[in-house]
C-alpha cells in the first residue's frame, strides 16, 4: 500500500518526474539462524515464519517515454514495527504503460 505524489507532473502519460512515496509493508516468511558461524558442526536453528508491519518513505525520479515505456530509480527507509530493525533500499523499475 503506498501513496505516491509527483512533481513536474504532466498529463500527457500518467504522473512521472521526481517524486515521494510513503509505503506499509506487509511481509512474513520463514528464516533461520547460525548460532555459532565459527564451529565446525555449525548449529542452524530454523523460527518459524515471522510477521511485520514496515512504514516508510522513498523518493526517486519515473521517466516515461512516447511508446508509454516507464524507467524509475528510487530509494527508501522503512522501520519495522514489531521487529526492531530498519530497511533501507534502493531500486529501479523498468515497464509498460498500457
Amino acid at each position: 500500500m503506498s501513496n505516491r505524489f509527483y512533481f513536474l507532473q504532466k498529463e500527457d502519460f500518467g504522473g512521472y518526474g521526481i517524486f515521494v512515496e510513503v509505503f506499509t509493508k506487509f511481509s512474513s516468511g520463514k528464516y533461520e539462524r547460525y548460532n555459532d558461524p565459527g564451529d565446525e558442526n555449525e548449529n542452524i536453528e530454523s523460527l518459524g515464519y515471522q510477521f511485520d508491519i514496515t512504514p516508510g518513505f522513498s523518493v526517486g525520479r519515473k521517466w516515461i517515454n512516447k511508446q508509454g515505456f516507464t524507467f524509475e530509480l528510487f530509494f527508501g527507509i522503512g522501520r519495522s514495527l514489531l521487529n526492531d530493525s530498519s530497511r533501507v533500499t534502493t531500486g529501479m523499475s523498468l515497464g509498460k504503460k498500457f
